[in-house]
């Protein structure tokens, strides 16, 4: 992947960045299964928001041999479906009788979905351990950060070129049957999925419920003080 140019800082707009990080929201898009939208195809619209959201940072490469057929040493997965692909699916999963509940109505709708994996240190499949489906290490909590980055950088990337979008834990995506006719690797586990859907169309957009209660930033973030070395002499008498 080749680095893109370096930003001029003089060029900079933080007021224009500003809007677009504020203006990411969940547009919970819903079309109708008996009757989904026209499909067209956008894949060098999501090609390209593709690339320039895998510039989000990451630790801890995948090992070589934990790669497949995809060979980046990032470590997350994208496993993209364009319109036609993602009424394809929703075909399959009704002829499946597989129960899909809102995901099937956002399918109906959707440009394209993204679903996006990642997969643990060593490569344990979710199925052999069901206690626990990773463990609780320092790598495997970098690999979930740096796919959440990625995938916040999707998001973003998305509301700039004029899509609604909606990050989405999956349902019915998230594993077996359908991990499996999209040819996602058993050892990959499901982050979520992100939909992205035109500008207009649908009938119904649901905002996020969640939006509105995030509070100001002295609601959750602090500036620290750093408490002074005690005295090793012990304290004054």
């Amino acid at each position: 992947m080749t680095d893109p140019a370096p930003m001029d800082p003089g060029t900079a707009e933080p007021a224009a960045l500003s809007r677009l990080l504020r203006a990411r929201a969940t547009a919970k898009v819903l079309g109708d299964p008996d009757a989904p939208l026209p499909p067209s195809r956008r894949r060098g619209s999501v090609d390209r928001l593709l690339a320039d959201a895998a510039w989000a940072p990451f630790h801890y490469p995948r090992p070589e041999g934990e790669r497949g057929a995809l060979p980046s040493p990032v470590p997350w997965r994208a496993w993209a479906l364009d319109a036609p692909e993602c009424r394809a699916l929703l075909d399959r999963i009704r002829a499946e009788e597989l129960s899909a509940g809102i995901v099937a109505d956002m399918l109906a709708a959707a440009d394209a979905a993204v679903l996006l994996t990642w997969r643990p240190a060593g490569g344990r499949r979710a199925e052999d351990d069901p206690a626990g489906a990773f463990d609780g290490s320092l790598v495997n909590m970098e690999h979930v950060a740096a796919a959440g980055a990625m995938a916040q950088s999707l998001l973003l990337g998305a509301t700039a070129m004029g899509w609604r979008s909606y990050w989405s834990s999956g349902g019915v995506l998230r594993g077996a049957p359908v991990t499996g006719w999209l040819g996602v690797p058993a050892q990959e586990l499901s982050l979520g999925a992100v939909f992205l859907f035109p500008a207009e169309g649908g009938r119904e957009a649901r905002p996020g419920k969640l939006r509105g209660l995030r509070g100001g930033v002295g609601d959750w973030a602090r500036w620290c003080e750093v408490a002074p070395r005690p005295d090793p002499r012990g304290p004054a008498t």
